[in-house]
This record gives structure tokens, C-alpha cells and sequence, in this order.
């Protein structure tokens, strides 16, 4: 079974709520019964793995990618809203030293990930593997379990760049 990696292209920051909301699916995926995601994840996951800047890690071939910051449409920049900022060739340059590209798809779940010249594009013009972007705001990472175990809304407001 893949691993589902949240890539968060930022130093580690207890304050921050990509920190949180990443750390709290992390948890909750781990206690459920249930391993299967929904949407644009679309597979059963063995397990989620935080990775973030300058960490070691290597996707393996079928994995799925998360790559999670705040984004906004009046530029292409990420931040992690504590003050760090990052480029889209720096989120890409990140993806890379992780091999992302062997994951079976990339997610890019910031706001206004899919528009031109931001992340997703540039990651779908270089690698061509399937990837999802925001065209708006994109708030929830994941809502759930529900009592069935079921996990809905991940990364659902996203679009198929």
C-alpha cells in the first residue's frame, strides 16, 4: 500500500495550522480502522508521513503527494502564515529531493495552487504526472473520521490541473 506524504515546504513550526491540521490527520488516519481515501487521493493508504523542508525522505513509486501551504492569487509565493515565505520553484525544488515524481499523483492544497505560474501547473508541465491544484480558496485538508471510520473531504476543493 502507498504512503500518503504531506509535503509542508516550511521549517517545522508548533504555531502554525498546516503544522496542526497535518500533525491531526496524521493521528486520526492512524487510529481508524479504515485506510481508504476519498476524492482526489483516491487510494488505501498504509500510513501519513509529515515530511518538511530539508528533511530526508524518499516517496516510493505509487505513492501520494500532499504539498501544503497557504497560497494566494495575487502572487505565486507559499507561506506558512508564521512569517516563512516559499517560491514555487523552491516548493518544486522540494518535491523533487524527496522524489515526488515517482508518487502516482501530487496534490498541490494551497489556495490558488492551479493557477497559471503557480506551483501546480509548473509541477504538471515538467513531470506530467496527474496533479491537482486550487483555483480558490481551499480551507479543509480533511473532515472526519466519521463514526463508520470513513474519512470525506480530502483535499476535495481541489481541480485536476
Amino acid at each position: 500500500m502507498p504512503t500518503l506524504v504531506i509535503a509542508i515546504p516550511f521549517r517545522p513550526d508548533p504555531k502554525c495550522d498546516l503544522d496542526q491540521m497535518a500533525k491531526d490527520f496524521q493521528q486520526e488516519f492512524a487510529a481508524s480502522s479504515c485506510k481508504k481515501l476519498p476524492e482526489h487521493v483516491c487510494a488505501e493508504i498504509k500510513e501519513i508521513r509529515l515530511v518538511y523542508q530539508n528533511e530526508g525522505y524518499a516517496c516510493a513509486e505509487g505513492d501520494v503527494v500532499i504539498a501544503y501551504g497557504h497560497g494566494g492569487d495575487d502572487n505565486a509565493d507559499l507561506s506558512n502564515n508564521q512569517g516563512q515565505w516559499v517560491k514555487p520553484k523552491d516548493v518544486i525544488e522540494m518535491l523533487e529531493g524527496i522524489n515526488a515524481q515517482a508518487a502516482e499523483r501530487v496534490l498541490f492544497m494551497a489556495c490558488y495552487s492551479a493557477l497559471e505560474n503557480h506551483a501546480a501547473p509548473l509541477w504538471k508541465a515538467r513531470h506530467g504526472k496527474k496533479t491537482f491544484g486550487g483555483l480558490k480558496d481551499v480551507a479543509t485538508l480533511f473532515q472526519g473520521p466519521l463514526r463508520s471510520g470513513l474519512f470525506t473531504g480530502v483535499c476535495k476543493a481541489l481541480v485536476e490541473v
